[in-house]
């Protein structure tokens, strides 16, 4: 904790810090480490912290999943080979999401069902890019895509909403670019040498 004490009045001296996760991520601390430090600092009035809710996204079991391997039409995609695939071949190899994935692939016009062919599936592109795979990871690192794409995810259940809160700091009171350890009495040396004119007390 000291260390990040020391980098948030070291901080301080140069300005407001506006927005405390930014800024732990930007010094690669963590933020609630940082949230404790400022609470400590705030209790002897070195800062002042001002709350600032914002809304938030998470993934889901599902949605990280997804980020991991791929949204399920890219996964179902790639399971169809040059040659196609038979719908219940490709079923049973997809599981439980071979529905979804199935029709988001006909959707996307990545795949295809050949009626001449007893229904059988062939590739429409030979490749795709899975962008609800990018997006998913965008959200897992903070970064959100634009509201149209958000709701997609938010439809398919592979993201919920995660409210969250940072804090503008600025300078307290007893603001000092080094924290002082403060006394609990006034003791005999200090009153020999005087520190107890300048010693903060509890």
């Amino acid at each position: 904790m000291a260390d990040v004490e020391s980098l948030l009045l070291s901080a301080l001296k140069g300005g407001d810090i506006a927005n405390s996760l930014d800024w732990a991520q930007s010094k690669s601390v963590d933020h609630a480490s940082v949230i404790g430090t400022l609470k400590s600092l705030a209790g002897d009035e070195y800062v002042v912290m001002e709350a600032e809710d914002h809304e938030g996204w998470k993934l889901t079991e599902e949605g990280e999943a997804c980020a991991d391997k791929g949204s399920p039409e890219a996964q179902v995609f790639a399971m169809v080979g040059p040659d196609g695939a038979a719908k219940d071949e490709l079923e049973k190899l997809a599981g439980a999401m071979a529905k979804v994935g199935l029709s988001q692939c006909m959707q996307a016009k990545w795949l295809r069902v050949d009626k001449a062919q007893a229904g059988r599936i062939f590739r429409e592109t030979d490749s795709v890019e899975d962008t609800v795979q990018k997006h998913l990871q965008g959200v897992r690192g903070g970064h959100f895509p634009p509201k149209a794409d958000l709701d997609k995810l938010k439809k398919r259940k592979l993201v919920a909403a995660a409210n969250y809160k940072t804090f503008r700091v600025t300078k307290g009171a007893g603001y000092s670019e080094t924290r002082t350890k403060a006394c609990t009495d006034i003791t005999a040396d200090m009153m020999h040498d005087g520190s107890w004119r300048t010693a903060k007390f509890k």
